[in-house]
């Protein structure tokens, strides 16, 4: 239905599913994300969540939705709490980096920053993520250092990732580099 363009006749088909099977509150949940509707969806992922606490996904959805209204504080509560629920969810972390930078707290971003790369597969998306958090604090000797330890053992970078490294060393005037 979403495919042929009736994403409003399955958006109400959903809603009226999930009021008679709770199972359909996830699919329910992801859909409003891109449906624009952060408060319907946060109620969505509450009452999920109530049905089945231990939902990676939901917390995820959840945490978007409060990150869309910008209630930063809240965000990172549920940011916190999946992360403790599931230690080793990489995305659990990157959105905890992203709540402590929305609150300037670069220091605990920084130190997140580091348990995500290494709990990642995805070395462009730990170099990014670094990027992102020593960025903020203007450690850039430090964020060099990272990023040459990293890409020796990256296979091939993304055109983004070098991209960055320039920036870096840019910053640190290496223009030779």
């Amino acid at each position: 239905d979403i495919r042929l363009g009736g994403r409003l006749r399955a958006l109400t088909l959903l809603r009226q599913a999930a009021q008679r099977r709770p199972e359909a509150l996830p699919i329910l949940a992801y859909c409003l994300r891109t449906a624009k509707e952060p408060h319907e969806g946060i109620a969505v992922c509450r009452a999920s969540l109530e049905h089945e606490q231990f939902q990676s996904d939901v917390l995820g959805h959840l945490w978007s939705f409060l990150n869309e209204l910008q209630d930063d504080h809240q965000a990172l509560t549920i940011a916190e709490k999946r992360l403790r629920l599931f230690p080793q969810d990489a995305a659990a972390v990157n959105d905890l980096v992203d709540s402590l930078l929305l609150l300037g707290r670069i220091d605990e971003a920084v130190a997140y920053a580091h348990r995500y790369a290494i709990c990642t597969e995805n070395s462009d998306l730990a170099l990014k993520t670094l990027f992102r958090t020593y960025e903020q604090s203007g450690r850039w000797a430090e964020l060099a250092e990272e990023f040459e330890r990293r890409l020796i053992v990256m296979r091939a970078p993304t055109v983004d990732t070098l991209a960055r490294y320039g920036e870096v060393l840019t910053e640190l005037t290496r223009f030779d580099e």
